[in-house]
């Protein structure tokens, strides 16, 4: 992982090979069906940020988007499920600065690299220099396990559903808590976690 570069894409060729990657995996895992034109998936938010893992060479490897436009929109399909434990939290979450983490890819060939580790830990650092309260992700069910195991904490607002292909947890991270966990349960990646 000592030539990947993590970074926010900014122009417009990073940002349509962060698209089409995402697009890519997406369609080779069977997120989707079928190809979308100039493979990229629509989502209809014009404003995201892309965070990519890029080569020296300026291959995009890795992406993660990023959207503070209607970022509780992510929840829709879990409104009529929500906990009732979750309430609070939810409530305060709506009250605050947020965004919504999504669209994670990885090229099958850099997996194993903890390139998913890196970029969140560049949407970790780009939420607190926007002054980000919470995050508000959907993911994975296996990626969710694998996130809580490297130390975020990450409350789970609902039953898994399927989205996009596979089951779906919904969750809101409270940035304020990332240190303290990270801290508390991967001592060893602190240091690359807040540089």
């Amino acid at each position: 992982m000592d030539n990947i570069i993590f970074r926010v894409a900014d122009s417009a060729q990073l940002i349509l090979k962060a698209k089409q990657l995402c697009h890519d995996i997406y369609l080779q895992q069977g997120y989707i069906t079928r190809p979308y034109p100039n493979r990229i998936i629509p989502m209809g938010d014009t404003n995201a940020v892309y965070i990519v893992a890029i080569t020296p060479d300026k291959e995009v490897k890795g992406t993660i988007r990023l959207s503070r436009q209607d970022p509780f929109s992510i929840l829709h399909l879990w409104r009529a499920n929500m906990y009732v434990t979750s309430g609070v939290l939810i409530q305060t979450a709506k009250r605050s600065i947020c965004f919504s983490i999504g669209g994670l890819a990885v090229a099958k060939e850099y997996a194993g690299l903890k390139i998913s580790w890196g970029l969140y830990n560049m949407a970790y650092n780009w939420a607190l220099t926007n002054n980000m309260a919470y995050g508000i992700i959907t993911m994975d069910q296996r990626a969710f396990r694998s996130l809580k195991m490297v130390g975020w904490h990450a409350e789970q607002v609902a039953d898994p559903v399927y989205y996009f292909g596979s089951l779906t947890i919904p969750a809101i991270i409270p940035i304020a808590e990332q240190p303290r966990n990270m801290i508390f349960k991967q001592k060893p990646h602190f240091q690359y976690f807040r540089a």
